[in-house]
């Protein structure tokens, strides 16, 4: 009797031990064709390595893609506008508007009508301008305020109870992510972030200016002069990005002066006055330093930083905060106010020294 229970054991022993074998080696087997079952996960089907699948007993099978893009479009479409010049009038069919007649595209800010669009769109001022809505009102657009640090604009609809964007950050997006660029009101595309930095093919175009805001997120995605004003969302329909002649401005450059518009109805931007090279972000400058902003040539004396900075100093911190990869000078600076005074730890000669300038 006691063999018998013995033999009984043993079979069972054996046989949960074989089946662990087994099912590490199935699963090591379709690991290695590209394909894993995750153990405590959902399975995505969007994913670009999953093969051909047989589900037996599905437990938890997200498609997500195309369902989300569709919860992007309900939540996104209504706050977006298309910019035409104003027709004058006449029969019907004069007054349609013609895709070829789109002059930029642009976002809804507020409920009372504040838009934001592409600057581009707007170089005519002797021709009228008229946003039409997701439901095809139409509205005159005025009070055009004009950003030059980033080439976008606010305009002003005549209108009220409208839906809004929502706007998110870009400050913490990674190369390769995916995200949606909608254009035309009615479509979207994911694509992904193939870059983030600045776009010269010269060496004199990595010159940049301390007043104007050039870095740039880069899509997989051919941008043309079709898609002004057109905008870039993350998964939650936040915006993150607008399409400006080609180029994507990540939102967190200029949504800081949105307050400033609505309460004042202006733009004021602080001046530090210098041209620089960013060295994170170019090739074959090591000698100087990989990270910082190299001044680059004579300060104007209208500069708040003539006399304090010259050409060749690195500056390696503003306000305690490193310039790097990810925080460029212009940016840093532009997050402060007018009339502000800015610590800068710079390299002079080979030495380090802080200076201190009060920003026009």
């Amino acid at each position: 009797m006691k063999k018998i229970r013995l033999e009984l054991v043993l079979i069972i022993l054996s046989s949960i031990i074989f089946g662990f074998l087994a099912g590490i080696l199935g699963y090591s087997l379709s690991s290695s064709q590209g394909f894993t079952i995750p153990f405590w996960h959902s399975i995505d089907f969007s994913s670009e390595n999953l093969g051909q699948v047989l589900i037996d007993q599905p437990r938890n099978v997200v498609v997500s893609q195309d369902l989300r893009l569709k919860q992007i479009e309900h939540e996104l479409f209504p706050s977006l506008v298309n910019i035409y010049p104003a027709q004058t009038g006449g029969t019907p069919l004069n007054q349609i508007y013609l895709p070829e007649e789109l002059l930029a595209q642009g976002f809804v800010l507020t409920t009372d009508g504040w838009i934001v669009t592409a600057a581009s769109g707007f170089n005519n001022a002797k021709i009228k301008y008229q946003a039409v809505d997701h439901q095809l009102k139409e509205y005159g657009l005025g009070d055009f305020i004009y950003d030059s640090a980033t080439e976008i604009v606010l305009a002003k609809m005549p209108a009220d109870g409208l839906a809004v964007a929502k706007i998110g950050s870009s400050n913490d997006l990674a190369v390769g992510q995916t995200v949606v660029l909608a254009f035309n009101r009615n479509n979207v595309i994911p694509v992904n972030i193939r870059d983030i930095g600045y776009d010269f093919s010269v060496p004199s175009g990595a010159v940049l200016s301390s007043e104007k805001l050039v870095k740039e997120i880069f899509l997989d995605y051919q941008l043309d002069e079709s898609l002004n004003g057109a905008v870039v969302v993350n998964l939650k329909a936040e915006i993150i990005g607008l399409v400006v002649d080609g180029r994507v401005v990540p939102v967190d450059y200029f949504k800081n002066i949105f307050n400033q518009v609505l309460s004042a109805g202006k733009i004021s931007r602080p001046i530090l006055g210098i041209k620089y090279i960013d060295l994170a972000q170019v090739e074959g400058l090591s000698d100087y330093d990989t990270k910082g902003a190299l001044v680059y040539g004579a300060l104007d004396r209208t500069s708040p930083a003539y006399g304090q900075l010259r050409e060749g100093d690195i500056i390696k911190k503003v306000n305690d905060i490193e310039l790097n990869v990810y925080r460029g000078l212009a940016e840093i600076i532009a997050g402060a106010k007018p009339g502000e005074e800015v610590d800068l730890l710079i390299v002079r000669n080979n030495q380090e020294q802080t200076v201190i300038i009060k920003l026009k």
